[in-house]
């Protein structure tokens, strides 16, 4: 026979997933409701009735928690880490220099909204941004306005995205993925100044592309397409199949 504790774990188990089966249920009725009256404002010729405008939604978990922001910008929410200063200052602790006030001014001044999506975790922390107007990582400022999707590990620290990036009026199309360090792989493609692969570690990098004289990590007279090797910042050795 099943003891009091293990009769409960079950009815909390099964509790759980009746939980799910509402949510389910509730979005396919949810889904239903929209088309029907899409559909029957579609027949009817009123195509106002079948646009929901909104300024934004917060979609909450079985705890209440607040999981999922929507909106232009997104809203404010209680629960994310990237925008409550205690919880920042608590959350990275480690990763910050001795002067917490310095830190906390700089950090003030990155960007933490967007223009779509932001998806939390249960502890707060922003694991993956989709739309316009990216958020910068909590390491510091983008170089330009980011469209896109970026992704954070689980202490909120960027490791990746692909998008667009306008810098300075020149656009940029990459996607990278990170290292606990800094950029590890990042493909390229610049206006006007070539388009590439780099791979990176501290003080190593590799770099496969074509450029432009003069122009990003080509500062020679020639054009360049080829592969080149940087230690420390300096060349080591390259190949440069368009050298005369």
């Amino acid at each position: 026979m099943k003891n009091v504790e293990t009769m409960q774990n079950e009815i909390n188990s099964l509790s759980r997933k009746l939980k799910a089966v509402y949510l389910i249920f509730g979005g396919l009725l949810l889904l239903q409701t929209a088309f029907f009256f899409g559909t029957k404002a579609e027949a009817g010729g009123d195509k106002e009735n079948q646009i929901v405008r909104t300024r934004g939604i917060i979609i909450v978990d079985e705890k209440g928690r607040e999981r999922v922001l929507i909106g232009a910008p997104i809203p404010a929410s209680k629960h994310r880490v990237f925008s409550d200063k205690s919880k920042a200052l608590a959350a990275w602790k480690d990763k910050m220099p001795e002067n917490v006030n310095q830190f906390w001014d700089n950090f003030q001044n990155l960007n933490k909204d967007a223009v779509g999506m932001i998806v939390l975790d249960e502890n707060g922390f922003d694991r993956l941004s989709v739309g316009d107007q990216l958020p910068d990582p909590n390491s510091g400022k983008r170089i330009g306005t980011a469209t896109g999707m970026a992704f954070n590990n689980n202490k909120g620290y960027e490791r990746g995205g692909f998008g667009i990036i306008d810098v300075g009026g020149s656009e940029r199309v990459n996607l990278g993925m990170d290292s606990p360090t800094g950029e590890a792989l990042t493909l390229s493609v610049i206006d006007g100044k070539g388009m590439g692969i780099r791979i990176n570690d501290r003080n190593n990098q590799i770099f496969l592309g074509n450029l432009p004289a003069k122009t990003w990590e080509n500062q020679t007279d020639q054009n360049f397409s080829g592969y080149m090797f940087r230690q420390n910042g300096e060349i080591k050795n390259q190949l440069n199949t368009l050298a005369k």
